[in-house]
């Protein structure tokens, strides 16, 4: 018997973003907070995120799970640009997050993000 039936895994994932700019003082802000609930990793949902200005990634997410984030950027001079990011994903009902050597024990994976950007 060669054929056999696939279970077919479902899953959700919602977000929000609030981003706030003011270029009277070369500044932005952006928040982010994401909800995904997956039946496993062959239902895993991925999502464009912006990690600092001009960066971005697209994991994936499965499982269930909630994902914050902060990123802000200050124009220091004409030509100088700071770029900072905080990401925190909390796993719920999971030792551990990722594989091989992006293996986290533990439910939560917290990412810091620095950036200086020369601009002529």
């Amino acid at each position: 018997d060669r054929y056999q039936a696939r279970r077919v895994e479902q899953g959700f994932l919602g977000y929000a973003d609030l981003t706030s700019k003011s270029p009277s003082h070369g500044m932005s802000v952006m928040f982010r907070l994401l909800y995904y609930d997956t039946e496993g990793y062959g239902s895993r949902i991925y999502a464009y995120e912006t990690v600092l200005p001009g960066t971005f990634s697209i994991p994936a997410h499965a499982g269930e799970g909630f994902q914050w984030s902060i990123q802000g950027s200050k124009r220091i001079s004409r030509h100088v640009e700071l770029g900072v990011g905080f990401r925190q994903n909390v796993m719920q009902n999971n030792g551990y997050q990722g594989t091989g050597y992006e293996m986290i024990l533990g439910p939560n994976k917290t990412e810091w993000n620095f950036q200086i950007r020369s601009i002529f």
